[in-house]
């Protein structure tokens, strides 16, 4: 006979294999609950142990795992109809387990012995309850075969504890399937959104490309019909013209696109936005008024030399598509201690870009970022300038914001990280 000291630390070694099932582990979920019941079954010295899961409706109970050491063959899926559910449901909830030394003289299951029970044997059942989200979901069984059998606080102790463990893996267990669900909507979603942004960037270059090549091949028509050298001579220009603006978008797309900083070199921001007055002003052209306020002194930035021109030369075109002949345009530049990226504080050189043009409402300054997002409806280049100054800016770790309201122009704010 084993004494109760073997068996103790019997079943505190079976306590422990127990905790050290993981969901997951062994392929699936069944092989997992099914190692967890074998274990049961030998400690307890039982015949067959099993999981039994609630209906939706509550008034009855499904096995969906089967251990039984006496008759390997007999599989789960047996249905059980507890004529008094409630009273079963109260009893195990009230004292965490049911233990019936005899289940032929239990009200409670006495009238399900000749359908069940007697069938296979079984005298006595040691049913313990799992739970999730606070309520009961199902029950373990422990089921004795022959001879009545009492089962001990110490018996009842340790169907408690299986029952938490196979609830707590079936949980864990569900929890993963969500995550992976999650991840794999997650993934087709952004799956949709690439295809989408890609037909749109099919779109934008189409349109563009198809309003160049109708541009050349009108005037090629125009210069055979006509072919004075003057007008040849105007015909050449207006192809180049078109022709630049080709290549003004190919490099737009270029420097999108980029996952680098090109050539980084260590600029001053004052004296380099200086030597781009004259091609700034130019662009800003003879009926609006570019000002330079620099105020960052000697403060240098990390950047492609040809980065820092496209950023300002997008932010002025900009800036001049929203004014009128007349407007302003101001590039002011100073140092300021700002939020990072990261969460900390850190030193970074803002360049600011003001127009007193016709400004934005809030669901224009929520998309002017956005690749191919233009309010003109004949986008000549395709809504790129500002999707281009937010690629060059995050390459080097630095940030863009806009403000704006309707008839009071715009801010655009650059702040690049300060040069050590």
């Amino acid at each position: 006979m084993v004494d109760l000291d073997t068996r103790w630390e019997e079943r505190e070694q079976a306590r422990l294999r127990l905790a050290r099932l993981r969901a997951g582990d062994e392929g699936s979920l069944d092989k997992v609950l099914d190692r967890a019941l074998r274990i049961s079954a030998t400690t307890l010295d039982v015949a067959r142990v099993g999981i039994w899961l609630f209906s939706e409706s509550g008034t009855e109970l499904r096995c969906t795992l089967l251990c039984d050491r006496g008759d390997p063959t007999e599989q789960a899926g047996a249905v059980f109809h507890i004529p008094d559910i409630a009273a079963y449901h109260r009893e195990i909830d009230l004292h965490r387990v049911i233990a019936i030394e005899d289940v032929a003289s239990s009200p409670l299951l006495r009238a399900v012995v000749p359908e069940y029970y007697g069938p296979r044997g079984l005298s006595s059942t040691l049913d313990a309850p799992m739970y999730r989200d606070g309520r009961i979901v199902g029950v373990v069984c422990h089921e004795h075969r022959g001879a009545p059998r009492p089962w001990s606080d110490s018996d009842a102790e340790f169907a408690i504890s299986i029952a938490e463990v196979a609830a707590h893996l079936m949980t864990a267990a569900a929890l993963q399937d969500a995550e992976r669900s999650l991840q794999e909507s997650e993934t087709r979603v952004r799956e949709a959104l690439a295809t989408e942004a890609l037909m749109r960037v099919a779109r934008g270059v189409a349109h563009d490309l198809n309003n160049i090549l109708a541009v050349i091949v009108a005037t090629g028509d125009l210069m055979r019909r006509d072919p004075r050298p003057e007008s040849i001579a105007r015909g050449l220009e207006a192809i180049q013209g078109v022709a630049m603006s080709g290549s003004r978008l190919a490099q737009r797309l270029m420097t999108f696109g980029r996952k680098h900083q090109g050539t980084v070199r260590k600029l001053p921001i004052d004296a380099s936005t200086g030597d781009l007055l004259p091609v700034l002003t130019s662009v800003a052209g003879t009926h609006r008024v570019l000002s330079f306020q620099p105020g960052a002194g000697s403060a240098a930035i990390l950047i492609d030399p040809a980065f820092l021109e496209q950023l300002l030369l997008n932010l002025v075109v900009n800036a001049k598509e929203a004014t009128s002949p007349g407007g302003h345009i101001t590039i002011s530049t100073s140092i300021r201690e700002l939020p990072a990226p990261d969460g900390g504080l850190g030193d970074f050189v803002v360049i600011e870009v003001v127009d007193d043009g016709r400004g934005m409402d809030a669901q224009t300054l929520a998309r002017c970022f956005e690749p191919f997002f233009s309010t003109k409806s004949e986008p000549r280049e395709a809504g790129f300038g500002l999707a281009t100054v937010q690629g060059i800016v995050g390459a080097v770790g630095g940030f863009v914001t806009a403000t704006s309201e309707p008839g009071h122009g715009a801010t655009f704010t650059v702040a690049l990280p300060l040069a050590r």
